[in-house]
């Protein structure tokens, strides 16, 4: 969904549109324009994946952008190595998971890389060329709980608690300053209760333990410049605040991933994410201009969104205890009518098997 969101940020800004009057008719040109957002990604493991639409023309009959199929995608190294993505049967999304021993693609810092699609009707298109920075490892995460006080839109105060995660990590690495991008997410502990649900005729199955994961900030990345800094690390850093929920009820996990990117894919990411925030308002900050890596290889004249980018990424975690919540009331009993109290693998992203990370 945060990929087709972001394809449609492709199609507002081609429109034309001028103080007097708004015209929301794509232009012919951009009229089933392709999009490509591509990504590599170097972890204990690594995975590549892309997801290819095209544009469309706002109709009754065309609600969304319009997914590719059965393209064939590659990304290579500049060595000529290669990796085959899979997918793209159903819809747009395309996937490769491999080991880094066994990979044929390089996988060191400063390596390039390029996506290189295929489709159906005989087009050709590539990326230009991406170096991978080489990635600050995160030292670790901190949590407090912290009363904060809000004003009401009446104009009154009240309070609330909050929970602060910080973060110390260096900024430095290979000799350099790097630009760092956070993705937030959390996994959580849920125990169902389907004695209490009248799912089962027969016989009701005994409780059982599911593992949640669920993003904090969905489609949004958190951001920092370590090249236009005068520090080498940050100690300290506030990251980010969150409400106290029932999710907090058998203990939470904030899982966050820090990635390293290099100058044209940071400002491309960031720029995106300010667009897709933006609401219309006069105090609106001004976004930077979006600029595609992308081309025809036959045709440079063809329109051709979107942008591939190779990252180095590691996760760090920090456990929120109960306690530390403020003891939330469990999901289970009290929300008789969730499903997920029935069978809690009715939950998105959910399993019985515990995380290895998981200690508590």
């Amino acid at each position: 969904m945060a990929n087709k969101i972001l394809h449609l940020l492709f199609l507002l800004l081609s429109m034309t549109a001028c103080i007097e009057e708004t015209n929301l008719d794509t232009p012919d040109k951009e009229k089933g324009a392709i999009v490509i957002q591509g990504k590599l990604s170097i972890a204990e493991k690594g995975y590549a994946e892309a997801y290819i639409s095209r544009t469309f023309a706002f109709s009754g009959a065309t609600t969304g952008p319009i997914d590719v199929l059965k393209a064939s995608v590659s990304i290579s190294d500049d060595e000529g190595n290669s990796i085959q993505l899979e997918g793209g049967l159903l819809d747009g999304y395309y996937r490769a998971n491999f080991d880094l021993g066994t990979s044929p693609l390089k996988t060191a810092p400063g390596t390039k890389y390029r996506i290189q699609i295929k489709t159906i009707d005989n087009k050709s298109y590539q990326s230009s060329f991406e170096e991978m920075p080489e990635l600050p490892v995160p030292d670790s995460l901190r949590v407090e709980k912290e009363n904060k006080e809000i004003i009401k839109p009446s104009g009154l105060p009240y309070s609330i608690d909050v929970l602060k995660v910080f973060i110390n990590t260096p900024l430095r690495a290979g000799g350099k300053k790097r630009r760092i991008v956070w993705t937030i997410g959390s996994t959580f502990k849920l125990t169902d209760t389907p004695s209490l649900c009248n799912w089962y005729p027969n016989e009701t199955p005994a409780p059982k333990t599911c593992y949640v994961d669920a993003y904090v900030f969905t489609y949004k990345n958190l951001f920092f410049d370590g090249s236009a800094v005068s520090i080498d690390e940050l100690k300290d850093y506030p990251l980010f605040e969150r409400s106290p929920s029932i999710q907090f009820a058998e203990g939470l996990y904030f899982n966050v991933i820090q990635q390293s990117l290099n100058k044209d894919a940071f400002e491309y990411l960031k720029n995106s994410q300010e667009l897709l925030e933006r609401t219309g308002s006069m105090f609106d900050q001004l976004p930077g201009l979006l600029h595609s890596n992308m081309v025809n290889v036959d045709d440079e004249k063809e329109a051709v969104y979107g942008f591939f980018y190779p990252t180095m990424e590691d996760t760090i975690r920090v456990y929120v205890s109960p306690e530390l919540a403020g003891n939330p009331d469990a999901i289970c009993p009290q929300s008789y009518s969730d499903k997920r109290c029935c069978d809690c693998l009715t939950a998105p992203n959910s399993s019985t098997r515990k995380p290895p990370f998981w200690e508590f």
